[in-house]
């Protein structure tokens, strides 16, 4: 069926309702094309709507075994208190005895209506967990770099708070400090709501890392988050979120090596280190784990430490117990998330983090 036409829409009879009509139309394409455009966002994936490769669903792709303290000197999944989220947004965990983490993962319904395509689900039991996006400040002028405007939209699982804002990084990638925060609550059960931080000033260059905190976690099991931003403007403004550029070679997949019992592996192993780039060292931007192929919530060993051998450019197990690990013959897969952005800002050692 052909649209109608703005004549075929005339009123008819008296000449004085055309002109009102057309007047009325007028106006209201007016009002359309004076309408402000949304501020840029400088965040990307902003509204979730791109999963990590075997991170799509209600769970992570790996479980989490118990252990007692990170080892930053290991890629094991088993030894580190972070984990990737999905692409362009990672997360860590703090510091606790024996934590159980579960990690991301991105849903495809929309219960957040037509303003973003995604939600992102954190779940942890009862631990603390912060969600970050590492972002460099772009070349501005200093009036915009002082109207910064941070942007949270989310639904909780309870009346649970939920800090966010931004902190600052050093040469290192690592939270240094506070630059704005704001902690927000949960009026009802399933309700939406949103946040805002303004007149947050920037360092053109500098960079800096949105983040989400889970505060009230051992009242609340699982916080979605369904968009973020980061943008020059006012408070009360909605950023863009639905079209924001989005890294789809961030955070890669790799199944390294597949089809090894447990009896396979031995001491000082090794296996070759995805050809990718890292430009802040391996440790900074890959997680290995060694998993069941048909279960892989359950590692081989969670004492088995990984490292990169930059020399042979080879990751090389150690601490392995021999034919003990493993036991029954089943099978297992090395595997491996690489992330672009560094995996982890060691958020919850910054000097001048408070627990709320």
């Amino acid at each position: 069926m052909t649209a109608q036409t703005l004549k075929d829409r005339l009123p008819a009879g008296d000449p004085r309702n055309k002109i009102e009509f057309l007047a009325e139309e007028l106006d209201r394409r007016l009002a359309e094309l004076l309408k402000p455009a949304m501020p840029k966002n400088i965040l990307r994936n902003a509204a979730f709507l791109a999963a990590c490769d075997g991170f799509k669903g209600s769970l992570s792709r790996w479980g989490r075994p118990h252990i007692d303290k990170d080892n930053q000197n290991s890629l094991s999944y088993a030894h580190s208190l972070a984990a990737p989220a999905c692409p362009n947004w990672n997360g860590e965990a703090k510091q606790l005895s024996k934590p159980e983490f579960r990690s991301f993962s991105v849903s495809e319904n929309d219960r957040f209506g037509s303003r973003t395509g995604g939600q992102l689900q954190i779940s942890s039991g009862s631990h603390n967990q912060v969600l970050y996006q590492i972002f460099r400040a772009p070349a501005a002028t200093v009036e915009a770099l002082k109207s910064t405007c941070c942007y949270i939209r989310l639904r909780g699982s309870g009346y649970e708070r939920v800090r966010f804002g931004l902190v600052k990084l050093n040469e290192n990638y690592e939270a240094t400090g506070y630059i704005a925060s704001e902690i927000i609550q949960a009026e009802m059960w399933t309700d939406e709501y949103e946040g805002w931080i303004d007149n947050v000033t920037l360092e053109m260059g500098s960079v800096y890392a949105f983040f989400v905190e889970r505060l009230d976690v051992k009242q609340a099991q699982h916080t979605f988050i369904a968009s973020a931003g980061v943008y020059f403007g006012v408070s009360g403004e909605i950023p863009e979120l639905d079209t924001t550029e989005i890294d789809l070679d961030d955070q890669l997949f790799f199944k390294i090596k597949t089809g090894l019992t447990g009896a396979e592996f031995v001491e000082n192993m090794t296996f070759p280190i995805p050809l990718m780039n890292y430009p802040h060292g391996i440790e900074k931007h890959l997680t290995v784990n060694i998993v069941e192929t048909h279960s892989t919530d359950r590692v081989l060993s969670k004492d088995i430490l990984i490292r990169a051998n930059r020399d042979t450019n080879q990751l090389e197990l150690t601490n392995v117990t021999g034919g003990s690990v493993g036991i029954g013959g089943k099978e297992f897969s090395v595997e491996a998330y690489y992330s672009k952005n560094v995996n982890t800002i060691n958020y919850f050692n910054m000097p001048d983090y408070v627990a709320a």
